[in-house]
């Protein structure tokens, strides 16, 4: 990771960056408008940053891993679009407070703590292809 500490955005539409004492807004025009979208975060083993949704239809990942051409404080808005992702489709999008909060497994995956939801959502970023993502989430009933 990069050491700067990241507020994910619950009802606004940007995260929050804060590094050495300095703010900055990132994923500007990624993140959607809207409440209440991810209620909690966790930091994966891939360095990247997941939120798990609480109202959105997706899964948020930030990558924290510092660019090898920039200094680690420095970001600009075209490296905003390639390290602010939303994915994971096949989250239910039309109920509200599917998940508050989650945790990272022994096994290197998240998994989110249902409060409406009828499933287990589970974020394995081992599957993180940076494209497709196909697999990188799934639901299990419980």
């Amino acid at each position: 990771a990069d050491g700067a500490v990241y507020a994910i955005p619950s009802d606004c539409d940007a995260l929050l960056r804060v590094h050495d004492g300095k703010v900055s807004c990132v994923g500007t025009g990624v993140v959607p408008k809207g409440k209440n979208k991810w209620q909690n975060a966790v930091l994966a083993e891939d360095g990247a940053v997941y939120a798990l949704p609480c109202d959105a239809s997706c899964v948020l990942r930030v990558d924290t891993t510092p660019p090898r051409d920039k200094p680690v404080q420095g970001w600009d808005a075209k490296e905003d679009n390639r390290r602010v992702t939303l994915f994971g489709e096949n989250v239910p999008d039309n109920s509200k407070n599917k998940y508050q909060g989650g945790f990272l497994g022994p096994d290197g995956r998240m998994y989110g703590s249902p409060e409406c939801a009828d499933s287990i959502l589970i974020v394995d970023p081992h599957l993180w292809d940076g494209d497709q993502n196909l697999g990188a989430v799934s639901l299990v009933p419980y």
